[in-house]
């Protein structure tokens, strides 16, 4: 059996604590709710919630992979040192993975006066999208949501933009009873739902100057699940999230747009799929 030498052994656990350091905050989960309060929803009146048609919503069920619980990986900094050392190769590294459930209303229209740049007020439609996350874990875990509307051309991005100003307005439209956090507001620990309880944590993401000609696009929600996959490759370690990717279709003009043209899915495609980027 071959001894390993007390300043290998040192520098074993120097690459293992960079490492850990290097695997995004993301992928670790939160044993205990931060001690700061969740700042509260806008707008809305908890109470008795409208009562939601059959069809409305769409649910993306957790998606759990096994092997997404470890992976096996070469310790490159080991190997630079001595490309002998055999237990720097092949190593398995395991992953404590959660996953949040998914569920939300189709994607509407709603046209606003907003500030722009110099501080006048401008008529822009304001694209929005209601959504309820649930965690259907055992444990808290940390939700820091992050949305992206590309065209399918992959020519046009858009991350989401939090309005304040919109959102009560948003709530009134959608069921003056229950209050929507923004991207911000809803950030932070999202605790275990109860047994048999439905309600989660609702939200509402909202995109404004979406180019009129946009007629397939795809939304990717980052923050459902702390799954992720790294490689090290000769430009340096490049790690990559499990995302979730919404497919939508909008078959009409850039002159009327309205609302009730957008479809959930697209011809010849998936409506939904999970990938790593």
């Amino acid at each position: 059996m071959r001894v390993v030498p007390p300043v290998v052994r040192s520098l074993v656990l120097c690459v293992v604590a960079v490492l850990l350091s290097a695997i995004p905050s993301a992928t670790i989960r939160a044993e205990v709710p931060s001690e700061a309060p969740r700042p509260a929803p806008l707008g809305g009146t908890p109470g008795k919630y409208r009562k939601l048609a059959p069809g409305v919503t769409r649910t993306i069920p957790v998606e759990r992979q096994e092997n997404e619980t470890f992976s096996r990986h070469d310790i490159p900094e080991l190997l630079s040192v001595d490309p002998n050392f055999e237990w720097a190769k092949d190593v398995r590294f395991s992953h404590d993975i959660w996953n949040l459930e998914f569920t939300f209303k189709p994607i509407r229209f709603m046209r606003m006066d907003l500030p722009g740049p110099d501080g006048k007020l401008e008529s822009k439609l304001v694209w929005y999208m209601v959504y309820r996350v649930r965690n259907v874990s055992d444990k808290p875990v940390d939700f820091i949501p992050y949305f992206v509307l590309q065209s399918r051309d992959g020519k046009k991005f858009y991350p989401d933009r939090v309005l304040p100003g919109v959102v009560p307005a948003i709530v009134r439209r959608e069921d003056p009873n229950r209050p929507l956090a923004d991207s911000a507001t809803i950030a932070g620990p999202i605790a275990p739902n109860d047994e048999g309880e439905e309600d989660g944590v609702w939200g509402v993401v909202t995109w404004t100057d979406i180019d009129p000609r946009t007629d397939y696009f795809s939304v990717y929600v980052n923050g459902l699940t702390n799954a992720y996959r790294w490689d090290d490759t000769p430009q340096g370690r490049k790690f990559a999230r499990k995302t979730l990717q919404l497919n939508f279709w909008r078959p009409g003009d850039e002159y009327d747009q309205h609302e009730k043209e957008i479809r959930v899915g697209a011809p010849g495609e998936v409506d939904y799929r999970w990938l790593y980027r």
